[in-house]
């Protein structure tokens, strides 16, 4: 069992007084200023411990370098991504190898876990879980962190480079970002890994009624065994794939990242350089439809409001940007964020 560095704070709450000229707004720590918007995982430099977290609340309000402004120290290497449940709030910081657990009211730090190569955490009624890449050429896990003791109690070993968990009805559903296959681990036993043959560094999946659908991205151009992205369709019951739409190779390309919008029916998928739509009711790759060309790195889809976000690193090395599109691909608004911005949770 890995046990948790707790880091108390007798202190009154600490009240954000200035802000400098990234901010828009001043946010007080108090009940309701993290309710509800968009939280921003800025990776920041790998080997200089300058990643960081930006809000953009829905009113329009912003704050960057949240943690370390709120908790009076950096928050560590490479900020993978951050998910909130109904009370904490996880920051997962991968070169750093911990999870930083935060109150989800005002974001003070309540203490850590370690962990190898954390990723993405998930979460069930009762528990989240942490995909660990534990280490390059080695099989990845999946570790259950118990929310009320904070503690992780168990761990399931899965393929190399476990990504995303996507928890739907009892079960795990881990997409990993090499190998061929994705994981089902039943979140009751938890004790083993079913995996399921898609293709190609599966790094994307969505579960969809009693399908689960894979984004295999195939391989990169620069290995020696290129092969093209594609979507694969199976059943959540018995694995067997029922359908599967190829992407286009001509241009030696790769699709990076897939979401689904439910009350669309639709994925967004990101492939050369733009964001593209695809019906869940599709058959071939010719029609899906080019909804937004621009400078990104990483995306996600705000289902609730209708809205897609992208992060754009710009040079890697100073302020990244996130810009917010509508559903039609239009540009709403743009936010200066921390160095690398990558993955986003809205709250």
């Amino acid at each position: 069992m890995k046990k948790l560095s707790y880091y108390f704070i007798a202190l009154s709450l600490l009240v954000f007084t200035a802000c400098n000229d990234d901010d828009e707004g001043v946010l007080n720590g108090n009940e309701g200023d993290f309710a509800s918007g968009i939280f921003v995982a800025n990776e920041g430099n790998f080997g200089q411990a300058n990643g960081s977290i930006s809000f953009i609340g829905n009113d329009g309000t912003k704050r960057n370098n949240l943690f370390e402004s709120i908790n009076d120290r950096p928050l560590g290497d490479v900020v993978q991504s951050v998910s909130f449940d109904e009370s904490l709030g996880y920051i997962v910081v991968n070169n750093s190898n911990r999870v930083e657990l935060v109150n989800g009211i005002d974001l003070l730090s309540v203490g850590t876990i370690e962990a190898q190569l954390p990723r993405f955490v998930a979460h069930s009624n009762d528990h989240a879980y942490v995909s660990e890449w534990v280490g390059f050429g080695e099989s990845g896990v999946i570790s259950r962190i118990d929310a009320e003791s904070q503690t992780t109690t168990a761990s399931v070993t899965v393929g190399d480079l476990p990504e995303e968990i996507t928890y739907n009805n009892g079960n795990l559903w881990v997409a990993h970002s090499s190998g061929d296959f994705i994981s089902k681990i039943n979140e009751s036993a938890f004790s083993t890994a079913e995996n399921f043959e898609v293709g190609n560094n599966p790094a994307s999946l969505s579960v969809i009624g009693n399908e689960v659908v894979a984004l295999a991205r195939g391989n990169a151009s620069w290995t020696e065994n290129y092969s093209p992205g594609k979507l694969v369709w199976l059943n959540a019951t018995s694995g067997e794939i029922t359908k599967t739409i190829e992407l286009p190779a001509e241009n030696d390309t790769n699709p990076s990242k897939m979401r689904y919008h439910a009350g669309e029916s639709n994925f967004y998928i990101s492939f050369e350089g733009s964001i593209f739509t695809l019906s869940f009711s599709a058959d071939t790759w010719d029609e899906a439809e080019e909804l937004i060309t621009t400078n990104f790195s990483n995306f996600e889809l705000d289902a609730d409001n209708n809205r897609l976000i992208l992060s754009d690193a710009k040079d890697f090395s100073s302020a990244g940007e996130i810009k917010i599109f509508d559903l039609e691909g239009n540009l709403t608004t743009s936010f200066n964020v921390g160095i690398i911005p990558g993955n986003v949770f809205v709250r």
